[in-house]
């Protein structure tokens, strides 16, 4: 049974969806939310599979809520509900944490699909599942999340070099650049992984496989 959260500032969508959970034994409803903290204090206590969250939504803003969530309760997918549809959305809701989009002029039958593939750990947006444009939103998304997508090929060479031991002066020579222009490559690395030192540098680097 999936266990569901709906979250939205309008009591007829949450009142609609619970009456229609209801009839379904696939769904069990645990919560329901009309503003966003609550949304994100309910989520975090009772640790839904699926959240259906309406970007109709009091308090803060729905994005902030999914990017919140998305850190704070990862397990958690999340089912965006909303009455448009456009590539910018698309890439600033996945990123944010949404697996699914659907437009609320779909049938039920099209959020229940959702959620059962968000609940499996799925992407699907409604009417482009099949899009390969959906298929390089997702690439663009997973690259902007991991931290690893947002450096440089020379600052992956740093990275790999200081995590197996190499001092600035020895990266400089094996890379042929100034020992300066690592160290404001090394610098950079720190900041994009949000990093704190060398220790823990070592530390990713080997969670990541890159160094043993």
């Amino acid at each position: 049974m999936i266990k569901i959260i709906v979250a939205s500032k309008h009591l007829l969508t949450r009142q609609g969806l619970k009456s229609l959970f209801r009839e379904q034994s696939e769904f069990r409803l645990v919560g329901e939310a009309a503003d966003g903290m609550e949304t994100i204090h309910l989520v975090e206590r009772m640790q839904p599979d699926v959240l259906v969250l309406d970007l109709a939504i009091n308090g803060i803003d729905g994005f902030e809520v999914m990017r919140k969530l998305h850190k704070r309760v990862p397990q958690t997918g999340i089912v965006v509900l909303t009455d448009y549809i456009n590539n910018v959305f698309l890439t600033e809701a996945l990123i944010a944490g949404a697996r699914a989009h659907v437009n609320k002029g779909a049938g039920f039958d099209e959020l229940a699909l959702a959620i059962k593939k968000v609940a499996q750990g799925q992407y699907l947006i409604t009417g482009l599942s099949e899009d390969e444009r959906l298929k390089a939103i997702i690439r663009r998304v997973r690259k902007k999340t991991d931290p690893l997508g947002t450096l440089t090929i020379r600052e992956c060479d740093v990275l790999r070099l200081v995590a197996r031991g190499e001092t600035s002066a020895s990266i400089a020579g094996l890379l042929d650049i100034s020992r300066r222009t690592v160290e404001v490559h090394r610098a950079r690395v720190m900041r994009k992984l949000r990093l704190d030192g060398e220790v823990d540098l070592v530390c990713y680097a080997r969670k990541l496989g890159i160094i043993g």
